[in-house]
């Protein structure tokens, strides 16, 4: 799993301006009466507007209210309450469906996130093709079903491969989303290589292991693991150096950081997480000890 970082404030901006066009007039006003009846109390504070507030919540706000209704055993809801939000999550496809010169709001949100792999297994691609299509799936990480006040919630919505949008489907208990920041994305979830019986090993307390089946699916690259491992033993440091004297002779210079790069590529830096498939996995095991 990687993390995702916060949408630009333009980007958020073009979002709630979509959400409120694509619900019909006075249907967030009620959303929110209801949220008020039912939400901790601290949740609508700031200069922003309680509609901002709601569809811009930042992720742990949202987490504090899943919080809350876990520790109460759910939301009482009247009937009409529950009418009032069906309309409300039933909005969802009008929103992502939004054009904006041309480009449908799913669309848009992809490219805004600035990731091209699904941060849940950070396997397949979710990137779009064309204005209209996207790869991605937009994963309600509190589902509509359970918490439809966060139906339209920006950051309740996960970009995610359909394979791991189905797999987790409404399970949310014990599930780390990409979004929250007191998650230790570098060592809460590791990637090993058990050498002796040469599988894929993934380490962590976050359910996100077996509610996604990242170890079934990570069986297919334990050759990927293999080779990689058997990479490292053939470019030590001395020989990288050695490398790095031969070029230096031939009027070419790279640090000794530039050639790890060369030869195993770019992984140690985690800002570039997204970017392809696999990037947390080789930078776990590059950071693996070898075994004599």
């Amino acid at each position: 799993m990687i993390p995702l970082k916060k949408y630009s404030k333009a980007f958020e901006e073009e979002y709630f301006d979509a959400v409120q066009k694509k619900t019909e007039k006075g249907l967030l006003d009620k959303v929110i009466g209801i949220t008020e009846k039912i939400f901790p109390e601290d949740f609508y504070r700031g200069k922003r507007s309680k509609a901002e507030q709601l569809i811009l919540a930042d992720y742990m706000e949202i987490k504090k209210v899943f919080l809350s209704a876990e520790k109460k055993g759910g939301f009482p809801l009247c009937p009409e309450d529950e009418t009032i939000l069906k309309d409300y999550k039933d909005c969802f496809e009008a929103v992502m469906g939004s054009v904006k010169k041309y480009r449908r709001l799913s669309v848009r949100m992809i490219l805004a996130s600035g990731i091209n792999v699904c941060p849940y297994c950070n396997r397949d691609f979710i990137n779009t093709r064309g204005d209209t299509v996207t790869g991605a799936d937009m994963d309600h990480f509190y589902s509509r079903a359970l918490f439809p006040f966060f139906a339209l919630s920006l950051y309740n919505l996960v970009p995610s491969c359909g394979t791991c949008n189905r797999i987790k489907n409404k399970y949310e208990r014990g599930i780390v989303s990409p979004f929250d920041r007191e998650f230790d994305f570098e060592n809460g979830m590791q990637f090993f290589y058990d050498e002796k019986n040469d599988s894929v090993e993934i380490k962590g307390e976050a359910a996100n292991i077996q509610v996604f089946r990242l170890e079934a699916a990570y069986e297919i690259h334990t050759q990927d693991a293999f080779e990689l491992m058997e990479k490292r033993r053939a470019y030590t440091v001395s020989q990288l150096k050695e490398i790095q004297e031969l070029l230096r002779q031939n009027g070419r210079r790279k640090s000794l950081d530039e050639l790890k790069e060369d030869v195993f590529g770019n992984y140690m830096d985690s800002s570039e997480f997204g970017k392809r498939p696999l990037e947390k996995f080789y930078h776990d095991l590059l950071k693996q000890d070898l075994m004599p």
